[in-house]
């Protein structure tokens, strides 16, 4: 798979950074035996904003825990928000 820029999604399709999100939370979490996974994106007009994940795991289905998300994510969402 094409290595993405994400200072320049411009011309990546929507999908694939769909995908790359994805990718992204399997990284975050790593190989933990997670059963759900949500990532949060509170992106503002003026770029700036955050990003953070929350995921549940059979032993700990009860309650959440955090996963971290880094810059990548954020320029993401970002570039969803400037398409919708």
């Amino acid at each position: 798979m094409k290595q993405i820029d994400f200072l320049d999604l411009t011309c990546v399709p929507i999908e694939a950074i769909y995908q790359e999100i994805g990718r992204l939370v399997f990284e975050s979490i790593g190989n933990k035996d997670w059963i759900t996974a949500k990532v949060f994106a509170e992106i503002e007009d003026n770029s700036s904003g955050t990003t953070y994940g929350r995921y549940t795991t059979k032993e700990s289905s009860d309650y959440s825990l955090s996963f971290d998300t880094d810059y990548r994510m954020y320029l993401a969402f970002d570039e969803i928000r400037e398409r919708m």
